[in-house]
């Protein structure tokens, strides 16, 4: 064979397994993970082949789940022609429990212009529980209503959880959640939140929270239109924000605040913001908008470091105030 024919043989080997190794990278292959679903013996989740089980197997979404290794989730950018991971629980919800034991999950995409429930869990249901799981750089986009890195919709219990990446989308859009009918404790939210549509609620840890949001923050920051808030965009009716803050930068049009956009008939107690604030209408350091019966207590925002002097509920302090033991 001369010298021509042997370089032609060789660019031709190079070409396929670079083919077969892109296609390889590209594929999504489900792997049933070790464990039967049992409180005594959790589905172990450690690859994101295993994930991808779980997102396809409707069958498991009442189990018990633990994961047992950080998850490397980057290469669901190139799934399913760019629409990126399939949501856990389409359709029915999920009825388990996941404990991330201090694991994270890194890169997950997900793009779905005009579908509704973008998160890792479309639905949370009434008794679920996620625990200690950490969601770093997502990438989530194109929901029309609910949108969150870690759920679209939680109606359970969601403990010591985190996200960190960007979320967009239309209507009750959260950094963490979109909505929250359940109990969210413990957590926080590096993301940055958008939404370009009226109404927004809009908010840095939850668009619209229906429920309790304990010992939580957020630090992304959130813009949209209105219904705008630091942590939560809409606080609703006998809700209770305890013990949160906020340092996110807040960005819309009308009612928007740094730590709610609107409080409506809700609480708020022990609870401060301190990121800029940027509106026309109802715009406030800490509240933007509240209802005749709202209650917040022991709560603040900075004066200097949100650009307002003015809020509809909460007390304004100076930079060093905020950090004065008397303040609280």
């Amino acid at each position: 064979m001369d010298q021509k024919n042997i370089l032609l043989k060789r660019i031709s080997l190079l070409l396929f397994s670079l083919f077969f190794s892109v296609s390889f990278s590209l594929g999504q292959t489900a792997e049933k993970p070790a464990g039967n679903g049992t409180v005594e013996n959790p589905y172990q989740i450690e690859t994101l082949e295993n994930l991808q089980w779980l997102s396809e197997t409707d069958s498991v979404w009442d189990k018990h789940f633990i994961q047992t290794a950080d998850i490397n989730a980057s290469p669901t950018s190139g799934w399913n022609n760019g629409s990126g991971f399939t949501p856990i629980a389409s359709g029915v919800g999920f009825d388990g429990t996941y404990n991330g034991k201090g694991h994270y999950m890194d890169g997950l995409y997900i793009n779905r212009p005009n579908n509704d429930y973008l998160a890792l869990f479309v639905y949370n249901n009434n008794g679920s529980r996620i625990d200690s799981l950490s969601l770093t750089n997502v990438n989530i986009s194109g929901a029309d209503i609910f949108a969150g890195g870690l759920s679209g919709v939680s109606n359970g219990i969601i403990n010591h959880c985190s996200a960190s990446g960007s979320i967009s989308g239309n209507e009750r859009i959260g950094g963490l959640v979109g909505e929250n009918l359940g109990t969210i404790k413990n957590s926080y939210s590096n993301c940055t939140v958008n939404s370009q549509t009226s109404p927004g609620y809009v908010g840095g840890l939850v668009g619209n929270n229906r429920d309790s949001i304990i010992n939580c923050f957020s630090t992304g920051d959130v813009t949209g239109v209105d219904y705008i808030g630091g942590l939560v965009g809409l606080n609703n009716t006998n809700d209770h924000i305890l013990n949160c803050y906020s340092k996110s930068n807040v960005t819309g049009d009308s009612i928007i605040g740094g730590l709610v956009g609107w409080n409506h008939k809700a609480e708020i107690t022990n609870s401060y913001s301190t990121g800029t604030v940027t509106g026309n209408k109802y715009v406030g350091g800490m509240v933007g908008k509240i209802e005749p019966t709202t209650e917040t207590t022991n709560s603040y925002w900075d004066t200097e470091t949100s650009g307002m002097d003015t809020s509809r509920e909460g007390s304004g302090r100076t930079t060093a105030e905020m950090l004065s033991d008397t303040t609280y």
